[in-house]
């Protein structure tokens, strides 16, 4: 682990005997447009493989704070659930991994 990048790194031999450090980025967050003007429950998949996750959304056309009901459908799932559907991606779904 390194602490600097928060990457996953290691060290292995190639074809020629020479060490070689490979990284790997592990994903801490995702973002997306949503909204269809017609669904009131959009199903989010976020692939972090965790329900330990902090969702935010906010209305792209006025900048504000959305508020809406949150289930978190499996690891890799969020399920938003809005009292109106929203319209075409005008919703912005911030999500972080927590942990």
């Amino acid at each position: 682990w390194n602490e600097s990048s928060d990457d996953w790194e290691y060290t292995a031999l190639n074809h020629a005997s020479t060490p070689a450090v490979v990284t790997y980025k592990i994903a801490r967050s995702f973002t997306a447009n949503i909204g269809d003007g017609s669904a009131t429950s959009i199903a989010v998949t976020h692939d972090l493989g965790t329900k330990d996750v902090i969702v935010q959304l906010y209305d792209v056309s006025s900048n504000d704070t959305v508020i809406a009901d949150i289930v978190r459908t499996s690891t890799n799932v969020v399920t938003v659930s809005f009292s109106a559907a929203p319209t075409t991606n005008d919703i912005r779904v911030l999500i972080q991994k927590i942990g």
